[in-house]
């Protein structure tokens, strides 16, 4: 067993032997003590004799203080996507502080957003930021667009929303395949 890319997380054993049909329970430990707010993404090797398996590790770690919340999601059309195309996402931003009632919120406020795209070894591929108003809720889509030549794998789109002190954070898994070879012929040619 291997951690790669996330030194905040141990295994209480990095190896063992298993026969067949039997199992192992093993304790991870995520240690958020010395680590800023933020989303840090690796994973989890798991190697037999005759196979591997890699698991995505994503560390999502909050501010104590959190004033707003954030659920970013990827539509199930760009779950998996080719290389060289977009990707489309959804970005929701609640202000926690309003919860109907009496309870008013913080009221309309402006909030700073910064996404990445990870792979599963902890290389940013992508960033972009942005500020947003959020007056309760607010929600907006936007798109990121992938070379051609981007590896084939899994992938983590992660959002942090930072207002003062306080920090939200977000995330999902996508997948880039290979771009398809079939062409298409334009028959008004």
């Amino acid at each position: 067993l291997q951690i790669v890319s996330v030194d905040s997380v141990h295994l209480s054993e990095d190896s063992f032997f298993l026969l067949p049909n039997e199992k192992k329970s093993l304790n991870i430990v995520f240690d958020a003590t010395n680590l800023d707010a933020g989303i840090y993404v690796g994973s989890m090797i798991v190697a037999g004799s005759a196979e591997q398996e890699i698991i995505p590790l994503i560390f999502e770690v909050e501010s104590e203080d959190v004033f707003f919340d954030a659920n970013i999601d990827i539509p199930p059309v760009y779950t998996e996507i080719e290389q060289g195309t977009k990707l489309a996402y959804q970005i929701k931003i609640f202000d926690l502080t309003s919860g109907g009632g009496l309870q008013e919120g913080i009221g309309t406020q402006t909030v700073d957003v910064d996404y990445r795209v990870s792979s599963l070894d902890g290389e940013i591929l992508i960033t972009q930021q942005e500020q947003l108003v959020v007056d309760k809720q607010s929600q907006v889509t936007n798109t990121v667009t992938f070379p051609a030549d981007v590896e084939v794998g899994t992938y983590v789109l992660s959002a942090v929303v930072k207002y003062k002190n306080s920090a939200a954070v977000s995330s999902q898994t996508f997948q880039i395949k290979q771009k398809s070879s079939q062409q298409q012929t334009d028959f008004f040619d």
